[in-house]
């Protein structure tokens, strides 16, 4: 995120993606994760109640009044069925999440152990910081 100029400054980022059999969503602000939580849900409606009642928690505990930018790093087909979850009166939009999360193992021997998500995803962090 930090290759897009649109993730600075003042704006609270709302990280949403598919962590196995679950829904993890990761609140960011200031370059800093202050929410991570994980949970599931049955149907779309419940998804969107779900991370409207996670976020409205997180601003009413942090005091955040920033506009909120959604990074939804999910199939396009769950894509469609969230579109309600962007409230744009609340000065919220949603960030381009093309080629964000592109979780894959870093080597072909991380495929075999059955390295989860997050763990590729940090190595591919720490990867791209060290060859960069």
């Amino acid at each position: 995120m930090l290759e897009h100029q649109e993730c600075s400054g003042d704006i609270d980022i709302a990280w949403v993606f598919s962590d196995e059999s679950s829904y993890r969503l990761v609140v960011i602000r200031a370059g800093v994760p202050e929410l991570d939580c994980c949970f599931q849900s049955v149907d779309d409606d419940d998804r969107v109640l779900e991370l409207r009642r996670r976020i409205a928690a997180w601003q009413g505990y942090s005091g955040s009044s920033l506009p909120l930018v959604w990074c939804l790093c999910l199939p396009q087909e769950q894509l469609k069925k969230l579109e309600t979850l962007i409230d744009p009166d609340r000065g919220e939009t949603i960030f381009p999440a093309e080629g964000l999360c592109s979780l894959k193992a870093v080597t072909p021997d991380d495929e075999v152990e059955g390295l989860q998500l997050m763990e590729r995803l940090a190595l591919q962090g720490m990867r791209e910081d060290i060859y960069r």
